[in-house]
């Protein structure tokens, strides 16, 4: 269970500031051996000891109406992805564990409630309020006591893992050991809704990795793909850049 120890790292407390080069002697190993050319983005992601959002049942039902609104909110179209991959495999939702992997706000959670699912998330820090229908375990408790779910929901998330950004540790490989953890975490059978930036392979350091010809077969290695929403040839193309936010939504299955 050691990998699914890496992947909670990533919401880390320390406070000490994140890393602003890649060290020489790990330069080949983030780069895939010079395939994957490398930017300047730095970005402070260490977090604080408070205390994350209200996850109310007030706030759940307003994000639930944004939802069957058809309303973008976080991560823009890369929502309404999402809400088409589950509505066409609700079965895979319906009456299910859900682990949530989207850190700090309940926006993802209340589409699993809205789909039928039982949302668990792993948090550092308990909100102030829960709605009863969210199920929030620490990841203290997580790791004395981990679990399995019937599906995973990961938006916008493995691209920064082993980056250091949020003083997490620095791992070229960190968004693989994370995928190996969802593949852990899941029951046989059991699906991944996964987004992650896609364009022209990149790596802007500290702040994120963008998927493209090269990476992201690598980062599906091991993995079924069921369907993709939001997703083109052509996505291949784009150029990257700060703020790039087209993040289509992938649904996989392991082999």
């Amino acid at each position: 269970m050691n990998k699914i120890f890496f992947i909670l790292t990533c919401f880390s407390f320390l406070t000490a500031s994140p890393p602003r080069k890649i060290p020489p002697h790990l330069l080949k190993a983030f780069t895939k051996n010079g395939r994957i050319p490398v930017y300047e983005r730095y970005v402070n992601s260490a977090r604080s000891s408070k205390a994350p959002d209200d996850w109310s049942n007030e706030k759940i039902e307003i994000n639930i109406g944004k939802i069957r609104s058809k309303q973008m909110n976080i991560f823009g179209h890369t929502d309404i992805w999402l809400a088409l991959a589950l509505s066409k495999y609700k079965h895979s939702i319906e009456d299910g564990s859900i682990g949530i992997f989207s850190a700090i706000k309940p926006w993802y959670a209340s589409f699993a409630i809205e789909y039928g699912g039982h949302p668990f998330s792993l948090e550092y820090i308990l909100p102030r309020s829960i709605d009863p229908r969210v199920h929030i375990r620490t990841v203290d408790d997580y790791r004395r006591s981990p679990q399995k779910f019937d599906a995973i929901i990961s938006i916008s998330t493995i691209q920064h893992d082993g980056l250091g950004r949020y003083n997490d540790p620095l791992k070229a490989d960190g968004d693989q050991i994370a995928m190996d953890t969802f593949k852990a975490m899941l029951y046989p059978g059991g699906y991944l809704f996964l987004s992650v930036p896609v364009c022209k392979d990149s790596l802007m350091f500290n702040a994120t990795r963008t998927y493209g010809k090269v990476a992201l077969p690598l980062l599906f290695k091991g993995w079924k793909i069921v369907d993709s929403f939001g997703f083109s040839e052509s996505d291949f193309t784009k150029n990257p850049k700060k703020g790039f936010k087209h993040e289509p939504v992938f649904v996989l299955t392991p082999l």
